[in-house]
């Protein structure tokens, strides 16, 4: 157990508008025990901030808590993951930030692999991708599979050239 007044909202807590009262009133409101929060050494909550509101509300001290030694990434990472998979979803704009948080921590991850960590589609992460000019850019990315693959490169575009759609004997006369 954990005494919630020790209890402390991380800095990179995911939720862009911060801690939803309607949400932690209705988990309040629910009989019975709540599922252990998840919190750092530091005591900042990875995941159950809303249970830590509920817990308050009830008029309770403490919580129900399991302490882990993550450093600040990889609490960041679990923090996403949790809030993406059970409890209130994170909205699109904080998986969207959530997942740019991402990339500049694991840069070396494909875009499938922060998606599936962010809750977002590939496509959207290679979106933001492109879109952060700071990003380092490596040769090669970690897939979901953990199976490292090299980056194609982009074609290079000669100036003033166009692309032929013509089969390269379509002005000759018939022989």
């Amino acid at each position: 157990k954990q005494r919630n007044a020790a209890l402390r909202t991380a800095p990179w807590y995911p939720r862009v508008a911060g801690l939803n009262e309607d949400h932690a009133r209705s988990l309040a409101e629910c009989d019975g025990e709540l599922p252990p929060i998840l919190v750092r050494r530091s005591m900042h909550v990875i995941d159950g901030a809303h249970r830590v509101r509920a817990a308050q509300l009830r008029g309770r001290s403490d919580i129900d808590a399991i302490v882990v030694d993550d450093s600040e990434s990889e609490a960041f990472i679990r923090s996403v993951t949790a809030n993406s998979r059970h409890g209130l979803p994170l909205t699109l704009r904080d998986r969207k930030q959530a997942a740019a948080r991402l990339l500049r921590i694991c840069p070396d991850k494909s875009d499938r692999a922060i998606a599936e960590l962010a809750g977002l589609s590939g496509k959207t992460v290679g979106a933001l991708r492109r879109s952060i000019d700071d990003l380092p850019q490596r040769g090669a990315r970690v897939g979901r599979d953990g199976r490292v693959r090299a980056i194609s490169a982009p074609r290079d575009v000669v100036p003033g050239s166009r692309p032929t759609t013509d089969p390269p004997d379509a002005g000759a006369e018939p022989a």
